[in-house]
């Protein structure tokens, strides 16, 4: 299970995001627990999600994650690594004090990067609001800190795609309404309630996704 994907998944694993209009991930929302049974998973992934909770809510995620792992199950984390991010803000404050070239916009940058994934309210936040700026004076520094994330955000942004409710297996159409309930039916206007949820379809339908 890849918990909190984006846009990065793969398609023969449960994907869950906050945020999405993907047939192969599930739209629900983490804080709410997770909507499937105990010891029912055996792989549990998330990269740059849980600096993005309060302490109370990160660990009821990390509190769920291993109610739902089997035994012997696998939980990898990915998180920013502050004391990098501490130590190359404290160059950029050095850089300014001497005046080195676009000093001011590493600097910006490095604030970005200590505050806004703990703050933001919206997917992206201020960092992605810059990354999509056309022109970046530091966009060297920008690189070294972000990589082909770069890229990747800007070709996001002439592609467009049509919403979708929920996502399909082989048979039924799977949708968590706004109160995390979970309804499989086979057209959105007629979805029913699955009372045992989500973990009572066969995996093998789960990995077809189409």
């Amino acid at each position: 299970m890849n918990i909190g994907c984006g846009k990065l998944f793969h398609r023969e694993w449960l994907n869950i995001d906050s945020h999405t209009n993907k047939a192969d991930v599930l739209l629900y929302d983490v804080r709410k627990g997770l909507p499937f049974s105990e010891q029912s998973i055996d792989v549990c992934y998330s990269s740059h999600l849980l600096e993005h909770l309060t302490r109370k809510e990160g660990g009821q995620l990390l509190a769920e994650i291993y109610r739902v792992l089997r035994p012997g199950g696998i939980l990898r984390l990915v998180v920013p690594d502050l004391q990098d991010i501490a130590n190359v803000y404290l160059e950029t404050v050095a850089e300014c004090e001497k005046g080195g070239p676009h000093s001011d916009f590493n600097h910006e940058w490095m604030v970005f990067e200590l505050y806004d994934q703990a703050v933001r309210a919206h997917a992206g936040g201020e960092m992605g609001k810059l990354l999509r700026r056309k022109s970046l004076p530091n966009e060297g520094f920008i690189l070294s800190r972000v990589g082909p994330e770069l890229e990747n955000i800007r070709s996001q942004e002439n592609k467009t795609e049509q919403p979708r409710r929920g996502f399909v297996t082989e048979k039924k159409t799977i949708y968590v309404n706004k109160n995390g309930k979970i309804f499989i039916g086979h057209f959105p206007g007629l979805a029913c309630c699955w009372k045992r949820g989500i973990q009572s379809i066969q995996r093998r339908h789960l990995s077809q996704l189409r």
